[in-house]
């Protein structure tokens, strides 16, 4: 039923201050009403309970009645009200626009109204719209801006729990715990992520994207944050694969080539790296031992084979450069044929070269030339006695100790022992880091060609001694 003329008496009563006649309401504009015994002076009476007077103001009062306009209207069948509208389709129904001072309360959501303007709460629980033009799409535990902050605007949540986007234009798509406090931050979802730098993005599970325009990606379940700007960082505990979804390594590239410069794309194969000076970087920590590795297998039948390597170990490996190849899938399995040592020495054959080129096997050359200009020489002395220091040498073969020696060659060879070498002619021989004896067989011609001078004095003046007795002895006949 429509209460016209009873929110008339009303508004009579409010703006007049004088109650409904005893016969009922009558029009406002009636004179019989406006000369109406006065029953509740500066009240109306309550049409509920005949004779009881309520209290009522001809402006806002608190905790008075003003019906100030004829638009107020509650049907008696649904009990609903109409603000603006005789015609009221929910519990309040109000046609225009509506100034709430204090909190609106929406099921267990809250608008707070003062901050919020235009701000939606579209369902959920114990959501919470601070920031003007905001957003929450449902969740639980869900705030959009911060108490008193009215530049925070445009916020959206759009679901999860405990979620937060309190920068202007920041955006959370759900998950659990996590912030957007950077100015069009986003984080689409996950736990504990935080998006507090300008136009920054943190995914997956306590990513941190503190700094501008940062993307910040991790799966690890420990804080991994951002340190500068403009990063794209990922943690990613299963592998990065680009066109693979079975990454075999931290990053996996299958099947694509990656290029820095778009005019020479076409032209580069596999992982391409172009720049004015262009530095590709692998390294290690202090605490490893194997160091930096670039792995070159064959994959083949879903496992690795024929495997080269560089790799460099650490100061715990002795900081040499390595190249490796062999049939073993891991490549620290495989041996290493040719090591490069920290002070300049090489090693072919061998892990720890003592000297400038230091070859465990046969070497085989066109030719071998040996430093000896004159002008590079001082306190230049002839031999003597290479006779005798050769005869006191022993030559003899041997084959090598394989357990000492596992990259030696197996075939008997010729040669000296270094120990009794060193006995006759200690300039011959060396001793490297390890204690290890070599024997400077080069060295060895100059006194071959020393000795076989001196042989050849010592025979010349036996025959001259001989000569000199057969004449001597011709004069006797």
């Amino acid at each position: 039923m429509k209460n016209t003329a009873l929110f008339q008496s009303f508004l009579a009563a409010c703006l007049i201050g004088s109650l409904p006649s005893a016969q009922g309401p009558v029009s406002i504009g009636d004179p019989d009403y406006l000369g109406a015994r006065p029953f509740c002076a500066d009240s109306v009476e309550d049409q509920a309970g005949q004779g009881s007077c309520l209290s009522a103001s001809s402006v806002p009062t608190l905790g008075m009645l003003c019906p100030l306009s004829n638009e107020f209207y509650i049907d008696s069948s649904s009990g609903f009200v109409g603000i603006g509208t005789t015609q009221p389709a929910a519990m309040l129904d109000v046609a225009g626009p509506a100034h709430i001072a204090g909190e609106l309360a929406v099921g267990s959501n809250v608008l707070i109204a003062a901050e919020a303007v235009g701000s939606t709460i579209a369902g959920g629980w114990d959501n919470r719209a601070y920031s003007h033009s905001g957003f929450i799409g449902g969740g639980y535990g869900n705030e959009t801006g911060l108490p008193g902050v009215s530049s925070n605007v445009a916020a959206t949540v759009a679901g999860g729990v405990d979620n937060v986007a309190s920068a202007a234009a920041s955006a959370i798509g759900g998950g659990s715990q996590n912030q957007a406090d950077g100015w069009m931050g986003t984080v689409p979802g996950g736990f504990l992520n935080r998006a507090g730098g300008l136009r920054s993005f943190a995914a997956g599970e306590w990513a941190e994207a503190l700094h501008d325009n940062t993307f910040v990606w991790s799966s690890s379940g420990h804080s991994f944050a951002s340190t500068g700007s403009d990063q794209f960082l990922v943690d990613a505990s299963g592998g990065i694969g680009l066109n693979t979804n079975e990454p075999l390594a931290s990053a996996h590239v299958q099947g694509t080539d990656i290029g820095a410069s778009i005019v020479h794309a076409a032209a580069a194969t596999g992982i391409f790296v172009e720049d004015t000076d262009a530095v590709l970087t692998l390294a290690s920590e202090e605490h490893g031992v194997v160091g930096s590795v670039l792995s070159m297998p064959h994959f083949a039948s879903g496992a690795y084979q024929d495997q080269w390597a560089i790799y460099r170990g650490t100061a715990l490996a002795g900081n040499n450069l390595r190249i490796s190849f062999g049939p073993s899938g891991n490549w620290a399995s495989n041996p290493a044929f040719l090591n490069l040592a920290p002070d300049g020495n090489l090693g072919v054959g061998i892990n720890t070269p003592s000297q400038r080129l230091h070859v465990n096997g046969a070497v085989l050359a066109d030719n071998y030339f040996l430093t000896s200009d004159a002008r590079l020489k001082d306190d230049v002395r002839t031999l003597d006695g290479s006779l005798e220091k050769l005869r006191a040498l022993r030559g003899v073969s041997f084959v090598w100790n394989r357990e000492r020696m596992p990259e030696a060659e197996e075939e008997r060879q010729l040669g000296f022992l270094a120990q009794e070498v060193r006995e006759i002619l200690p300039e011959l021989v060396r001793e490297d880091e390890s204690g290890r004896l070599s024997v400077g067989y080069a060295q060895v011609v100059p006194l071959l060609v020393e000795a076989i001078r001196e042989q050849g004095e010592d025979l010349g003046a036996e025959l001259e001694a001989l000569r000199r007795e057969l004449a001597e002895l011709r004069e006797q006949l």
